[in-house]
């Protein structure tokens, strides 16, 4: 599935949704479960059974955590009276841009917020 399309669904979701999660986890790290890639490679199986077990715990953020490319840097804040959560993601070579804008997203959630901004960041060239 598209990222486009995923950051869609996350943005109109109104609380965390498990196969939302799973849906964002798949694009980012794949979801070959069995087969050679797997097989070959134990950490990439490592990798995939840790996401599918802090999803079935209903662990988030930590979820969310796994999406943000690796070197990049994250900032939740909370809602506020009328205000929805907020993730920001930017690198050090961004902050060093004059008016540069981190990758920022609203969610629900913080980890639907962080998730969205992940798969932006990610879309944008973000590895």
């Amino acid at each position: 599935m598209q990222t486009k399309t995923i950051i869609d669904k996350l943005e109109r979701a109104d609380g965390p949704d498990r196969f939302l999660f799973l849906e964002a986890f798949y694009a980012v790290h794949g979801s070959e479960l069995a087969g050679t890639r797997v097989l070959g490679y134990p950490e990439y199986a490592a990798l995939l059974a840790r996401g599918i077990a802090l999803i079935d715990a209903e662990a988030w953020i930590d979820v969310a955590m796994t999406l943000v490319p690796e070197g990049w840097e994250w900032s939740l804040y909370s809602a506020q009276s009328g205000f929805r959560p907020q993730a920001q993601l930017e690198t050090e070579v961004m902050r060093q841009r004059e008016g540069f804008e981190p990758v920022s997203a609203f969610g629900a959630t913080p980890a639907l917020a962080l998730c969205i901004a992940a798969l932006r960041a990610r879309s944008q060239g973000g590895e």
